[in-house]
């Protein structure tokens, strides 16, 4: 069950959290970031700890690509106390090593409230597949 307004902040944190990324600032996600945020890529052995190796994960695309376009869908949000899980899909356009590359998908994140009451990611799976069209 979600809180409209709740669920509108997460969705904004993390079009803010993409903005840094896509728009030049990748170092910057580490504000949305707890210190033991886990990364999942989409096979078990794609997986990164800790913040320092989470905002490197960023930095490390964004030095070695450009993206040239980025559209995040608004984010279907669910809230339990103090944590969230949100869900969105995405579709990303970059150039890495003079070949422009489009992707597409699904990242799922959970959030946890903090003390202070900021939301901050726990957790991301990336990218989660979309469902089949036929």
């Amino acid at each position: 069950m979600t809180d409209d307004a709740i669920g509108a902040q997460i969705d904004a944190l993390l079009l803010e959290l993409n903005q840094c990324w896509t728009e030049g600032s990748p170092g910057e996600v580490g504000r949305f970031l707890h210190d033991d945020v886990v990364f999942n890529g989409p096979t078990p052995d794609i997986r990164v700890e800790g913040k320092a190796a989470c905002v490197e994960s960023y930095v490390s695309f964004t030095t070695h690509s450009m993206v040239t376009a980025f559209r995040q869908e608004p984010a279907r949000v669910d809230v339990v106390g103090d944590t969230a899980v949100a869900i969105y899909d995405w579709y990303l356009e970059y150039v890495w090593m003079g070949l422009t590359s489009i992707d597409s998908g699904r990242d799922l994140f959970v959030l946890q409230r903090q003390a202070d009451g900021r939301w901050l990611v726990t957790w991301r799976m990336n990218p989660l597949p979309l469902p089949s069209l036929s």
